[in-house]
């Protein structure tokens, strides 16, 4: 009888610590929340940090897209400018062209006056 309490005994040992380690996952269970609520937590302001730089990347690219795009507006306007300032040159040496012409011919001012 003495091996059937010793048997039985054990038997009652196992099973409270069974019930000890269910009972401490539990507990554990409980007392990580607040750990897993922060681990949460931080993947979630990683997440905002990732997407924040990803933003900040696109603004910065989008920034540089600008500068770029208003370069080439300026050159562009500047290329203009010049085309029209050699206009207005070579207007200018026609129309010294043609008043040097006209001083050459000597009865071009009276024919002027009798019409």
């Amino acid at each position: 009888m003495g091996s059937k309490t010793g048997k039985s005994g054990n038997s009652a040992k196992r099973q409270n610590d069974a019930v000890s380690i269910v009972g401490d996952n539990g507990d554990n269970n409980g007392s990580n929340f607040p750990d897993i609520l922060q681990f949460i937590g931080t993947i979630l302001v990683t997440a905002g940090d990732v997407i924040t730089a990803f933003g900040q990347a696109l603004a910065i690219e989008q920034d540089r897209q600008d500068q770029i795009q208003s370069q080439l507006e300026k050159q562009e306007q500047q290329r203009q400018q010049q085309e029209m300032q050699d206009q207005i040159d070579e207007m200018q040496d026609q129309i010294n062209q043609l008043l040097k012409q006209l001083e050459k011919q000597p009865n071009h001012n009276g024919k002027n006056q009798r019409t």
